[in-house]
């Protein structure tokens, strides 16, 4: 409850309320807080120094010139939470950094969300989602320190009998053997033997919900069955840097949803944005709602093509990608 309540004090507002934070945060006494949750509430209490009514200017300015993430609509959003889900850009597997058009499309991000205030950032272990935060960290001036976080790493519980295969990477064929228990949130882990024979895939999924959870319960957000509850909303944004697999699995915790239907059913680019916020229609009971998914306004701005990653061949003479 304490921990809450200082986050909560250093939601977006005036910078001596993010100084009264980061004094409350420095005092605290080892017992008070883990590792983890003391550097979440420093970084969040970091932007005392960085964010100022100036920048909030310049925020809505590129909004008003149609070049924000939330466009026309952010005075619809001026109260609630707001998460962004960033895929890495094209990544170069053998060095896990990027490729040349890879660090073209991460610059193009860098200039899109340097505008954006955000207030804690995330990020795999990962080289290729690390080399995608780093040029938003240059661009944007910001002193806030990124938070390493190991399960936002790619998503690679192995399927069953074949560690050279990812369990969620499967055919359409194979998916109509599950049948609609694939796409039910509480059915899908014993819809096919892809998913209930692999050796991690339960342990991963709960391992990425936990993390994701406690998360949310630092920014102020409990999980109560299908909805979530919140003391008091605040407007904090919050960028996740990562990968497809996991952010699929993030998507299916928020909206109560198979992670199946992310999975198979969608494709995040290369450094695309996927952005959530909060509705708060009752007093203290909330919810999650994705108002875009792999979104890529950056690159059109930047006249860049989406790079063809976690993407496969769209015919079948399409020799790019069948597996």
């Amino acid at each position: 409850m304490y921990l809450l309540m200082v986050a909560q004090n250093q939601k977006n507002g005036t910078g001596q309320r993010r100084q009264n934070a980061f004094a409350q945060v420095s005092s605290m006494k080892t017992g008070q807080a883990s590792r983890f949750e003391k550097a979440v509430l420093l970084a969040l209490s970091r932007l005392a120094a960085t964010t100022t009514p100036s920048s909030s200017k310049k925020h809505r300015a590129a909004i008003n010139n149609g070049q924000s993430l939330f466009h026309e609509n952010q005075k619809d959003y001026d109260c609630c939470m707001r998460i962004l889900i960033i895929r890495h850009a094209d990544p170069d597997y053998k060095i896990d950094g990027l490729t040349k058009e890879g660090q073209k499309e991460a610059n193009a991000l860098a200039q899109y969300l340097k505008n954006i205030p955000i207030d804690a950032i995330y990020v795999s272990p990962l080289g290729r989602a690390q080399r995608t935060m780093e040029p938003y960290l240059k661009e944007s001036g910001t002193s806030m320190k990124p938070i390493v976080l190991d399960w936002l790493r790619e998503f690679l519980a192995l399927a069953p009998h074949d560690s050279t295969r990812i369990s969620w990477d499967i055919l359409p064929s194979t998916l109509e053997e599950g049948g609609d228990a694939c796409f039910d949130p509480s059915r899908w882990m014993e819809s096919l033997p892809f998913y209930r024979e692999s050796k991690d895939l339960k342990e991963q999924y709960e391992e990425v919900c936990q993390g994701l959870e406690k998360v949310l319960n630092l920014h102020g957000y409990h999980k109560a069955g299908h909805h979530y509850e919140t003391e008091k909303g605040n407007q904090q944004t919050i960028a996740f840097f990562c990968h497809f697999g996991v952010e699929s699995v993030m998507l299916s915790y928020l909206l109560n949803a198979s992670p199946v239907t992310f999975w198979q059913g969608t494709c995040a680019v290369p450094s695309s944005i996927t952005s959530l916020y909060t509705e708060e229609r009752r007093e203290g009971i909330a919810s999650f709602r994705m108002n875009q998914f792999g979104g890529t306004p950056h690159l059109d701005l930047a006249g860049l093509e989406p790079s063809f990653s976690a993407r496969f061949s769209e015919t079948f003479d399409d020799p790019r990608r069948h597996d």
